[in-house]
Parts: structure tokens; C-alpha cells; sequence
């Protein structure tokens, strides 16, 4: 192979002539200058030798040797067999359709089932618990009925035993304390006398009758909410003690509270005017005690604003005077 001479030279762009390196271009930096343009111009021109000196093989000559049968594959396909591959893809997707069809339609078939069975099955419990209830019903009314048919024939037998105790007696009774009834309406006025006790012997084991009139309360103003007020009035045994209660068929009819009365709540109402009278059973001159005393309440009655009944004051007053008789007279409380 003969030796590469490069050729080195400039093209100028303004008149497009070539210029010789080798021209003298002045001093030393030119030289310099000179001497590595030279170099890199080397350089480019064995780049391109080189380059040509480089033999690719035609891609037509070398496909067979380097393509591998796995890889590509050549053939030929008629249109019949293609549309036949195609019939067969779309019958096999219906089958698997029709299949997947058939499949939800037993799915669904065995919900159903399930779901019948389980109502048969809460239907069939709930007919035995209402047998269940309905026996347990009738057991336990056979139950209350035989405790009233017991009770009814023990109050009976109690019933004949007092009874019979009380006929034995009846004699020592009327005996000892005779005739003890009284008409309220015809002769209560009759036995009252101006001490408050009864004057006869004969009473003075009966509870007394003591009649209160109730005028008014003083000074409430705005010291009370507005709404009904009423008052209770009481027999104490003592100031914070029980009350004495006689129950029979002529206190049941006295009224021992007041008719109720509206109060506005204002500041300018001093007064709550009530001017009602009650009836009360005092105890009977024996057996009353100088501790016993009359309780009075003013309640506050239950309305819209109020869910019951409310105390808001109370006061008390002796229910006997210094001679041991029960007091009579105009009191303040």
C-alpha cells in the first residue's frame, strides 16, 4: 500500500480559493497557530482514510446465515382456512358464553332455592315460638287464676273468721262504750260547744270536727312564680311528724285543701286571697296531745309550665291551747 500523503489547505469563504498552509504567516504565534491546524487537519484526513478503508457486507448476502428459524417465519395462508380459524374463535367464545350463562342461571337457580328455604325455616321457628308463647300464655293465666281462686277463698275464710270475732265482741263493745254513730249532717252542730270538744261523756273518744276558714297570704308579691295555688291543711302529731288520718264514710266527703286560686306573679299583687273554708278531723279530747299541731302547705298546682305539683311554703299553728282545748279564734300564720 503506497503512503498517505494528506493534503492540508483552507478554504476561504469569502473568494472560496484554497491557501497554502506552508505561507509564511508572520512571526511566532503564527507559526504556532499554523502548526496545530496542521495537526487536527492530520488528524481528520486519517479519520476519513480510515473510514473508507471499512468493508460492510450487503444485508441480502448475510440474512440467511444470521436470522434463526424461531424468529422469522415466512408462509402462506389461504383466505378460506383464515375465515375457518375465525368461525371456530367465534364458536368457541359463544360455547364459553352459553357455558358462563348456564353457570350464573344454576347460581341464581340455588339462591332462590336458599332463600325459600330459609323463609320456610324462620317460618316454621316462628310457628314454634308463637306455640311456645301462646302455651306458656295459657300456663301462666291457668297460674293467675288459681292464685285469685286461693286469695278469694282465703279473704272468704279470713272474712268468716273476723266476722265471727267481731259478733262475740259486739256486746262487750256496745256495752262498754254504747252508741258511738253520729248523722254528720243533722247533728254534728248539735255536739260541737264553744271549747271545741265535744261536752258529753259519749265523745270523748270520737275524733272531733274542726272547721278552717282561709282568707288570704300576705305579701307573695314576685315572691312566687306565676300560676294556681292552693292549700293543704293537716293534723300533726308533731312539727315534722306524721298526720292523723280517719278514714270513714263522713271525712271522705270533707274537703281539707282550697279551691285553687290564680296568682300573676307581679310585684304589686301583695295579697293571694283565697276565702275558702276546709274541714278536718281533729283527734278526740283523750287522746289528743299538746305536741299536735296544724300544718298548713301552700301548694303550687302542676300546669303546662309545671310537670307536678310543687310545695313552696308551709307553716304550722298549735292545734291546742294552755286550758289542753283546741284553739278557736282569728290567727295569723
Amino acid at each position: 500500500m503506497e503512503e498517505y500523503k494528506p493534503i492540508v489547505h483552507i478554504l476561504s469563504k469569502r473568494n472560496s480559493r484554497v491557501v497554502n498552509v506552508n505561507e509564511d504567516m508572520g512571526g511566532k504565534k503564527a507559526s504556532e497557530k499554523k502548526a496545530k491546524i496542521e495537526e487536527k487537519l492530520r488528524n481528520i484526513e486519517e479519520a476519513k482514510y480510515k473510514a473508507r478503508q471499512i468493508i460492510i457486507d450487503s444485508y441480502d448476502d448475510k440474512f440467511k446465515e444470521n436470522a434463526e428459524d424461531d424468529i422469522v417465519t415466512f408462509a402462506e395462508i389461504d383466505m378460506d382456512d383464515l375465515d375457518e380459524e375465525s368461525r371456530k374463535a367465534e364458536e368457541l367464545k359463544r360455547k364459553q358464553t352459553l357455558v358462563e350463562q348456564q353457570q350464573r342461571e344454576k347460581q341464581l337457580r340455588e339462591l332462590h332455592q336458599l332463600e325459600a328455604d330459609s323463609k320456610n325455616e324462620i317460618y316454621r321457628k316462628g310457628q314454634l315460638l308463637r306455640k311456645q308463647i301462646e302455651r306458656m300464655e295459657k300456663e301462666s293465666l291457668k297460674k293467675v287464676k288459681l292464685k285469685e281462686k286461693q286469695i278469694k277463698t282465703s279473704f272468704k275464710r279470713t272474712r268468716r273468721t273476723l266476722n265471727g270475732h267481731l259478733s262475740r265482741i259486739k256486746d262487750e263493745v256496745s256495752a262498754k262504750y254504747k252508741d258511738l254513730s253520729v248523722n254528720h249532717k243533722e247533728d254534728i252542730n248539735q255536739l260541737r260547744t264553744e271549747g271545741g270538744f265535744f261536752s258529753s261523756q259519749l265523745w270523748k273518744h270520737k275524733p272531733q270536727v274542726v272547721t278552717i276558714r282561709l282568707e288570704l297570704a300576705r305579701c307573695v308579691k314576685d315572691k312566687v312564680p306565676k300560676g294556681r295555688y292552693a292549700i293543704l291543711c293537716s293534723v300533726l302529731d308533731r312539727i315534722g311528724g306524721n298526720p292523723t288520718v280517719y278514714d270513714s264514710k263522713e271525712t271522705s266527703n270533707w274537703r281539707r285543701v282550697s279551691l285553687p286560686k290564680l296568682h300573676n306573679g307581679e310585684h304589686y299583687l301583695n295579697n293571694l286571697r283565697f276565702e275558702a273554708s276546709v274541714t278536718l278531723a281533729a283527734p278526740s279530747w283523750s287522746r289528743a296531745t299538746p305536741s299536735m299541731v296544724y300544718l298548713f302547705e301552700l301548694f303550687l298546682l302542676k300546669s303546662r309550665e309545671y310537670a307536678h305539683d310543687q310545695v313552696l311554703g308551709w307553716g304550722v299553728f298549735p292545734l291546742i291551747n294552755a286550758e289542753f282545748n283546741l284553739n278557736v279564734g282569728k290567727f295569723k300564720v
